[in-house]
């Protein structure tokens, strides 16, 4: 009853496992996704965060140098042109000694109105702390065209960026006379800073666009893109008039056109008045409604508007895009996830089929158990019935004493094989059984294999056809293991072929897939091997349902000892079978030195009983 009951449980339990595990990997599925948009979402506030950074570094510099930029200023200021240029020099020299990024700056440069309307240019000499006049270089013809323009129009300001220099530009200024009357009437809280400057020049700082290149460019990405495993992502900066003109990249290898689609963008190249001093203390409140503005102590106050960023900064996940490299992130976690199921699928598999053949293991051993049992008693009962009429004198005669004495010999070594077979099954379990290879003849050990088992196969009337050439090279094997091999199959084939009283042994070299070899097949005319029976065959503990319902004697362990002890030779034993009869055959491999042959002194402790 419970036997009937052990199957529904394991299908039971098989479904279940099959279930958990399918509803874990739906689970796992939805987590990681999950896992995956906060993922992206949290890349995406990191590279927003590094651009936001890199940006804001790169511009408080350029800030910076245009905040230097700015004249003193003072109600009642008055300068000439030789004491501006003076104060500029000195300014600029003092920025240099003390300006951590003092190597951003090339040239300084004033240019100064002449009576015609044309500017001037001056290159401050750092060797002597003056400015010398100078010719305009031709990358400033641009420049010189937009600074007189706007100097032209009264209260214009131009750019305060020239990207394709790269420089930044500041207007130098004056205030008009005290006796001059104010452009409008005073209005309350001015603090009378009311008065319009007036543009008397323009000083440039031309950028080091090398050393911006070399130098202020990576150490920015290094500092706000590199992670613990390296750069995640490609930098670019780019014209920001012209994309395609590649300014900066953190791969030389990669044209501009890569960083056309790109995660990030941000402007570089602009002076952001954010990033100015604020309001100084006791300066007049803003009044409402007007746009707030930082005002740097003792300078001009930025332009109106914050200028177009004159560069741009690209950035491109080293995958290709952020999405993609979320997505390779995903399918990583999908497959290693899986896997873990996978294996704990094949795992629970194997502990199922485990726990199947561990039962039916120990059912067979039961079997075994039973069957040797009876096949012990029955050798033990007629040893033990003709020992007693033999000794109560109840037989008496000459012949029926011979007669008793081959029945006790024959139930003798029936029982005796069969404990051999017991203890060779034990030992090979154990791994105790030692064989020794050697080169040994074909033709030897198929004549001691018969040899031994002729008293049984003359006894009941068999006969044998040997067919084994006598050139046939000496295969590589161990002689007494071998011999018990051939024992048991010709033990095999006078058992369940009873019916042809024919036993068919034949020899041949042949072509494996691992070489030539040499194959010893053993042939019946018996009723062959059911289908059913044909894949256990080999199994210890196994016997096939005709043999038990026809009542062969056996335990189950002779083909199973076959097959140990071919494999652990190099060897190999295979089984051909039809309604006309069973052809097992010996494969073995060929001895290197077939002139080695090796003598056979076969061993009987050590033989395997037939099955």
């Amino acid at each position: 009853m419970n036997a009937g009951r052990r199957p529904g449980w394991s299908a039971a339990v098989v479904v279940v496992l099959a279930v958990c595990l399918v509803g874990f990997a739906w689970l796992q599925y939805r987590w990681i996704g999950q896992l995956s948009q906060a993922e992206e979402q949290r890349m995406q506030a990191s590279l927003r965060l590094a651009t936001s950074g890199f940006s804001r570094e790169f511009d408080s510099g350029i800030t910076h140098v245009y905040a230097a930029l700015q004249g003193r200023r003072g109600p009642d200021r008055k300068s000439s042109g030789a004491t501006q240029s003076a104060d500029y020099a000195k300014r600029w020299m003092d920025w240099s000694a003390s300006a951590a990024d003092r190597n951003l700056v090339r040239n300084f440069y004033l240019a100064q109105t002449e009576p015609a309307g044309t500017l001037a240019l001056e290159r401050l000499n750092r060797d002597s702390g003056k400015f010398d006049p100078a010719s305009w270089p031709p990358k400033f013809a641009k420049l010189r065209a937009r600074l007189e323009a706007g100097h032209s129009r009264a209260g214009m300001l131009p750019h305060t960026i020239a990207e394709e220099i790269p420089a930044v530009i500041a207007p130098t200024w004056r205030f008009p006379s005290p006796d001059a009357p104010p452009p409008r009437p005073p209005r309350p809280g001015d603090g009378g800073f009311f008065r319009r400057p007036v543009i008397t020049g323009w000083a440039i700082a031309e950028l080091d666009r090398e050393w911006i290149g070399k130098t202020l460019l990576p150490g920015l990405v290094d500092r706000n893109f590199a992670g613990s495993t390296g750069l995640d992502y490609q930098v670019a900066v780019v014209d920001g008039g012209d994309p395609r003109r590649l300014i900066y990249a953190s791969d030389s290898r990669l044209p501009a056109s890569y960083f056309a689609i790109a995660d990030a963008t941000t402007g570089l190249l602009r002076v952001r008045p954010e990033l100015m001093a604020p309001r100084p203390e006791g300066m007049p409140a803003e009044r409402p409604g007007v746009r707030p503005r930082r005002w740097r102590e003792g300078g001009f106050p930025p332009p109106g508007r914050v200028d177009a960023a004159g560069w741009q900064l690209r950035v491109r996940h080293a995958s290709g895009s952020l999405d993609a490299a979320v997505a390779n992130a995903r399918r990583r976690n999908l497959a290693i996830s899986f896997a873990s199921l996978l294996v704990l699928a094949a795992t629970s598999a194997m502990l199922v089929v485990s726990t199947r053949r561990a039962q039916r293991l120990a059912e067979l051993q039961i079997e075994f158990v039973a069957g040797v049992s009876h096949e012990l008693r029955t050798p033990v009962s007629v040893i033990c019935s003709a020992g007693d009429n033999l000794a109560d004198g109840l037989i008496a005669e000459a012949r029926h004493v011979r007669r008793y004495g081959a029945v006790i010999r024959q139930e003798g070594r029936r029982l005796a094989e069969m404990v051999d077979q017991i203890l060779v099954f034990a030992a090979a379990q154990t791994g105790r059984v030692k064989y020794n290879p050697q080169p040994v003849a074909v033709a030897k050990i198929v004549d001691c294999a018969v040899d031994a088992c002729g008293p049984e196969l003359r006894e009941g009337g068999w006969r044998i056809e040997k067919s084994v050439p006598s050139g046939l090279p000496a295969v590589m094997a161990d002689p007494n293991a071998l011999t018990d091999c051939l024992r048991n199959l010709i033990g095999n084939a006078s058992k369940y072929g009873r019916s042809g009283l024919w036993i068919g042994i034949a020899a041949e070299v042949a072509a494996a897939r691992r070489g030539t070899e040499i194959r010893i097949g053993v042939r019946d005319r018996g009723p062959g091997i059911a289908s059913g029976d044909l894949p256990h065959i080999f199994e210890p503990f196994y016997r096939g349902r005709d043999a038990a319902a026809a009542q062969i004697r056996g335990a189950g362990l002779g083909l199973s000892l076959v097959r140990r002890s071919m494999e652990a030779q190099g060897g190999a034993v295979t089984v051909a079978t039809s309604a006309e009869g069973s052809c097992f055959t010996l494969h073995l491999p060929i001895a290197p030195e077939p002139e080695a042959v090796a003598s056979i002194i076969p061993v009987q402790s050590d033989a395997v009983a037939p099955d």
